[in-house]
């Protein structure tokens, strides 16, 4: 023990100092190349992702505006897809209550054209239920057609909401029926898909650009 600890007080302690400092300067050359192969990586996909992240946050910010934390649950939002329960909608206890959801829907679709940024991102809004499938052609036709012409009494419901939903933005909305799978349980959605213009495309690639080689 003796003989350890005096080889220790022959090393010099600049020597000692050095080895500490390079080491640190390996261990940091090596910490900042990993920052450097991480932030290559995650900058396109930081890229891609900030537009619709923008856009997803804008429109929940008016979701939230129109809707109490109680009705929330009746609402999702994910991604540029909303979905809200029919129950909802129609409200069997209380049809004026049902008709005020549609308002603050009307609302909501109302404040996302106006504003400019988003109606520049915007392609049109679809409003779709499900149809559930049936092998039986005759019975899955008209399925169908009952369905859509629940789908576009929503579409009409809500555009009567607001005169100016009507008469400036009635174009850029659109009704459909998706053909769905047997229904597993009791519970209906109606599903309003706010697809992206091409703008929102470019401007992703626009970021891009920079990370081609």
């Amino acid at each position: 023990m003796g003989d350890r600890n005096g080889v220790w007080r022959l090393v010099p302690i600049e020597l000692v100092v050095g080895a500490i400092l390079i080491g640190t300067i390996l261990i940091g050359a090596v910490l900042y190349s990993n920052a450097i192969r991480f932030q290559r990586f995650i900058e396109p996909m930081l890229a891609v992702l900030q537009p619709r992240s923008e856009f997803s946050g804008r429109f929940g910010n008016m979701i939230m505006k129109e809707f109490s934390d109680n009705s929330l649950s009746e609402i999702k939002l994910i991604g540029n897809i909303l979905r809200v329960r029919r129950s909802f909608l129609t409200d069997d206890g209380s049809h004026r209550e049902g008709f005020e959801n549609y308002e603050r829907l009307g609302r909501v679709f109302q404040n996302l054209f106006d504003d400019t940024w988003m109606r520049l991102n915007t392609d049109f809004i679809m409003v779709s239920l499900e149809a559930p499938f049936s092998l039986n052609e005759e019975e899955n036709r008209k399925v169908r057609e009952a369905t859509a012409k629940e789908a576009e009494l929503i579409l009409v419901t809500i555009l009567n909401t607001s005169p100016k939903l009507r008469m400036k933005y009635a174009p850029l909305f659109t009704s459909a029926v998706v053909s769905a799978p047997p229904k597993q349980s009791s519970e209906e959605w109606v599903t309003f898909h706010i697809m992206p213009s091409e703008r929102l495309h470019a401007e992703v690639l626009k970021r891009l650009e920079k990370y081609a080689p």
